[in-house]
């Protein structure tokens, strides 16, 4: 669908077509994934996603939780 919208089909056309291919068996995926922007298939940023975490994470006050699930536990 993406290569069919760059080379200037409407997406719901692009989206159409690549379905009929779907459902008439006659589909021939593109392995050779060139998507380099962030969150893309080529590059999903799972470092920079897991810094964030552990930055936001890190800086949060789990003392309430903690304490109510010793309780709980107890």
């Amino acid at each position: 669908v993406n290569k069919l919208v760059v080379d200037g089909v409407p997406f719901r056309d692009a989206y159409k077509q690549v379905a009929a291919t779907i459902n008439a068996g006659d589909f021939i995926p593109n392995t050779n994934v060139r998507h380099t922007h962030e969150g893309s298939i080529g590059n999903l940023c799972n470092n920079e996603i897991k810094q964030k975490f552990q930055n936001i994470s890190g800086s949060l006050d789990f003392t309430k939780i903690d304490d109510a699930l010793s309780k709980l536990i107890e």
